[in-house]
């Protein structure tokens, strides 16, 4: 299965806790909450399809992810994740069918146990859990259980400047009956923001990851590295180029780019 390196990136950031830059374009999870009673809706286009092997076997799938993230307490996040694609079949089978399907679903808690401006820096954990229940014959369920734990390190510098790290890891239990649960990936990422609030913001960052199991375990990496441009306050435009670095086995190099709306 091939995926495009151009992604679509449509997100709706509410009264978001750090304007110049949420999330958006950056793979580093930042520390920060968004805050008791605040809402954020980000959301990508994703494409991804099937040239080989046999006519039965071969499809295009277009899916869009959203990812709501509620704030239920000053320094706890709950986010979910929520894929729905359609699949375009070549050939129709009970294996690959046509049209539209939920993908697995996720649902994931932020807590932040130190923060800024009280502490030096901003710490906390972000835990997410997915389950498996897309639909297999659309393309949209890997079959398994997994769980994502990320320790993430935020601190901002002179109010414009935000730094980013993460270091997490990944588990998985297949669905079927008698499997256990299995190594994913361990994953190290930093990323530095240089953001002007509601004007522009610059980022770059390296995403560094390790396969836990299976036998392709080797370190590969990449980097992304771009632009937020918000020509009015409820408005961005997000670009950003991606290199492989190190052994990435699904790209040598990306485009990534995107529009916003917050307030």
């Amino acid at each position: 299965m091939k995926r495009i390196n151009i992604l679509l990136v449509i997100g709706l950031f509410l009264l978001s806790a750090v304007p110049a830059l949420a999330k958006g374009p950056i793979e580093t999870e930042p520390a920060y909450t968004i805050g008791a009673g605040h809402f954020d809706l980000d959301g990508s286009f994703d494409l991804k399809w099937q040239t080989k092997g046999a006519d039965e076997d071969k499809y295009v799938l277009l899916v869009f992810n959203a990812e709501p993230t509620i704030g239920i307490l000053p320094m706890m996040d709950l986010r979910g994740r929520i894929p729905v694609g359609y699949n375009f079949p070549k050939t129709e089978s009970d294996e690959n069918k046509s049209g539209f399907a939920l993908g697995d679903i996720g649902v994931g808690v932020k807590y932040a146990f130190l923060r800024e401006p009280d502490m030096p820096l901003t710490m906390s954990v972000f835990t997410m859990v997915t389950l498996p229940n897309g639909k297999a014959s659309y393309h949209m369920s890997e079959g398994l259980t997994k769980v994502d734990i990320t320790g993430c390190v935020s601190k901002t510098l002179i109010h414009i400047i935000m730094l980013h790290a993460n270091i997490g890891a990944g588990f998985a239990k297949p669905e079927a009956e008698g499997e256990g649960w299995q190594g994913g990936d361990l994953r190290l990422t930093s990323a530095i923001v240089i953001g002007f609030p509601w004007t522009l913001a610059l980022f770059g960052e390296v995403v560094t990851k390790r396969p836990l199991s299976g036998d392709n375990k080797v370190w590969m990496s990449y980097s992304n590295t771009g632009l937020v441009f918000s020509p009015i306050p409820l408005l961005r435009f997000n670009f950003s180029f991606l290199y492989d670095l190190k052994d990435s086995p699904d790209m040598k190099w990306g485009i990534r780019a995107g529009i916003s709306f917050g307030l």
